[in-house]
């Protein structure tokens, strides 16, 4: 009843919340249309977790990863924090370690937890390269992200507005800031 208040006064988390519901076949006959449609109502009202689901969903399901990380993106240049996380991950499984590495930071700025606790592991001299981004270990990258997962299990509505800019990432060693671009690219923000 709620859900449905919600999305009879046009709030965009009534639409997603109806979408989720469905999704997980709660009480309607054809799940997949009705789901979508009021997923797609949410993302077009500007839902965040509505656009990075339809993102996850054009990228892993329907393998249009093009379109998909368009509305990731979106998603992220909300501040949503679990949207920055999924384009760590996908960059990630793409092998793009500096841009993983990049949304991640990002992500544990806006508190999220296990993107801290994956960025302690990325500089860490103890984890196995596949799980580093083969980032060379940083002991002062490593504490500071260990310190901010303890700080966000302590609190998980800590935020860490500045640490793009106080805690800059060092480049990696064989793709530097972006294993698409030119090995002497810099980000704005570094320049």
């Amino acid at each position: 009843d709620l859900y449905e208040r919600m999305v009879q006064l046009g709030i965009p988390q009534g639409f997603y919340d109806i979408a989720a519901m469905i999704g997980n076949r709660n009480g309607v006959t054809n799940p997949e249309r009705d789901g979508l449609t009021y997923l797609d109502k949410a993302v077009q009202l500007g839902n965040p977790a509505a656009q990075l689901r339809l993102g996850q969903i054009y990228i892993y399901e329907l393998e249009e990863a093009g379109l998909g990380l368009k509305y990731v993106n979106c998603s992220a240049e909300q501040n949503y924090a679990e949207a920055y996380y999924e384009l760590g991950m996908y960059y990630n499984i793409k092998g793009n370690f500096p841009l993983a590495v990049r949304n991640h930071q990002k992500a544990v700025s806006l508190g999220h937890g296990t993107s801290a606790m994956i960025l302690e592991g990325a500089f860490d001299k103890r984890t196995s390269p596949h799980l580093a981004f083969y980032y060379a270990p940083d002991e002062k990258l490593k504490e500071l992200y260990g310190r901010i997962n303890a700080q966000l299990e302590a609190d998980p509505d800590l935020r860490f507005p500045d640490l793009v800019k106080d805690h800059p990432l060092p480049p990696h060693p064989t793709q530097g800031y972006d294993a698409d671009k030119p090995i002497d690219w810099k980000p704005d923000d570094l320049k």
